[in-house]
């Protein structure tokens, strides 16, 4: 069963060949179709990334696929661990080791040279005479390690604002937090923090994501983005934006098992 979205209508459609369909059910469905003003024929509204949705599931699946009741058996491809992942041995490091093999060096240092290099071109917010945007000092790198860590220590421990992490007030005070950063500083450095170099920064028309109308613009990120990890066996999980039977038959097509919500 597929659906479609006509001027804003939700209408269904069947497919024809489906075994599980009687004949008193499609006699069903195609009154309820007439009642509803659907219109397999007619030109379909697209407004919005939803429509689009809807609109891919019926121009592609309408004809193709059907419900049947049988033993179902994945098809499980071999994974090729070749030139995939990290290909590095840790042996009794600390939890800062493993977090530096996916944030290193050379990744801090971007994020420094871009957090201090838009600091200093947003000349009009360094005037401010607040305190925690008044006084700014180039950042380095031990500087973001501790900024990210602040940041990952805040989801063990909920608050109602951000300035509460850095609160004296004893019923809810966390000294972990004074002791890390202060926080006109980590607020500072949220105010600037970048990663990229806004002076090179490509026109959204400029892109290199090719817009596949039957994935729509979801699917088509994901398929440029897994391109180098195609065909190797890989397991891709998504959240529910990203999920769709188009998207997942594409990556399945390319030897990619998927899994979304």
């Amino acid at each position: 069963m597929t659906a479609v979205r006509q001027s804003g209508t939700k209408g269904i459609l069947y497919d024809e060949r489906s075994e599980l369909e009687s004949d008193s059910t499609n006699e069903d469905e195609s009154q309820t179709s007439e009642d509803s003003g659907f219109d397999s024929g007619s030109n379909m509204e697209i407004d919005d990334d939803e429509d689009i949705y809807f609109h891919r599931l019926s121009g592609r699946f309408s004809n193709s696929r059907s419900w049947r009741k049988e033993d179902f058996r994945p098809k499980i491809f071999q994974f090729q661990s070749n030139n995939c992942g990290i290909d590095v041995y840790l042996n009794d490091d600390s939890p800062l080791d493993f977090f530096k093999l996916f944030f290193n060096q050379e990744l801090i240092q971007i994020i420094v040279n871009e957090t201090n290099k838009f600091q200093a071109s947003a000349s009009d917010a360094c005037k401010s005479s607040l305190s925690h945007q008044a006084k700014w000092s180039p950042t380095d790198s031990q500087e973001i390690y501790l900024f990210l860590a602040t940041f990952m220590l805040m989801a063990h421990v909920r608050k109602h604002r951000i300035e509460d992490y850095w609160s004296t007030d004893h019923l809810i005070a966390t000294p972990m937090f004074i002791d890390i950063m202060p926080r006109d500083r980590f607020l500072l450095i949220l105010k600037f923090l970048h990663f990229n170099d806004n002076s090179s920064q490509s026109e959204g028309s400029e892109t290199d994501i090719v817009y596949n109308r039957e994935l729509g613009i979801a699917g088509s990120v994901v398929m440029r983005l897994m391109q180098p990890y195609l065909l190797k066996g890989h397991n891709l999980f998504v959240d529910s934006w990203f999920t769709s039977p188009a998207l997942f038959e594409e990556l399945h097509a390319n030897s990619t098992e998927a899994c979304g919500t």
